[in-house]
């Protein structure tokens, strides 16, 4: 009988003994896993934040090479852009090669062809003022746009480095433009904006 139980409590000791060799192993793959998983993270968090400086070196190298004498108009083309595409539903096309800003189906500016090469004659872009037309008109950077548009309030502008216009001007146009082919949905989110409605000013 003490034989007996003398085995029960060794078989039993030995259970415990692996019983507790396993939860051991477990912890250890569990700790083993969560390590290699931030390594994993880490080395993940790295390759993003390689991928993000070399996309910001290549940024800067090739603001660093834009010709000095046109870096205004540069600024000045991303700057407008920026402001067009920003606006509720708007979009790039480019008809006939060129760029042109829509909402909807509609365009609301035309950018033509806005590249380095062809920003050595000046920046230039075309919009619709159906209200503010014969003001942009009297400026000599401006004229009726060509194909018949004119007669439809469309207005081109061609800028040169030293004769940049006021910012909010341009932006001011933008948004006419918008306005005038937009749905109302549309200019409803617009005006719902903090900073919408910007007046064509000179």
């Amino acid at each position: 009988m003490a034989k007996k139980t003398a085995a029960k409590k060794k078989t039993a000791a030995k259970k415990k003994t692996a019983a507790k060799k396993k939860k051991t192993a477990a912890k250890k793959k569990t700790a083993a896993k969560k390590k290699t998983a931030a390594k994993k993270k880490t080395a993940a968090k790295k390759k993003t934040a390689a991928k993000k400086k070399t996309a910001a070196k290549k940024k800067t190298a090739v603001n660093n090479s834009v010709d000095p004498e046109i870096a205004p108009l540069v600024d000045l083309r991303d700057e407008l852009r920026a402001h067009a595409f920003g606006l509720p539903g708007a979009w790039e096309d480019h008809p006939w090669g060129e760029s042109a800003a829509k909402v909807g189906k509609k365009v609301f500016v035309f950018f033509g062809q806005s590249t380095t090469a062809y920003l050595r004659e000046g920046f230039g872009m075309s919009v619709k003022l159906p209200h503010s037309a014969d003001l942009a008109l009297s400026l000599p950077f401006a004229e009726p746009t060509g194909y018949g548009l004119g007669r439809a309030g469309w207005v081109s502008v061609r800028i040169a480095r030293d004769e940049i216009p006021p910012l909010p001007m341009l932006t001011g146009w933008i948004e006419e433009s918008f306005r005038a082919v937009a749905p109302k949905a549309r200019v409803a989110e617009l005006d719902a904006r903090p900073t919408s409605g910007v007046a064509a000013t000179m």
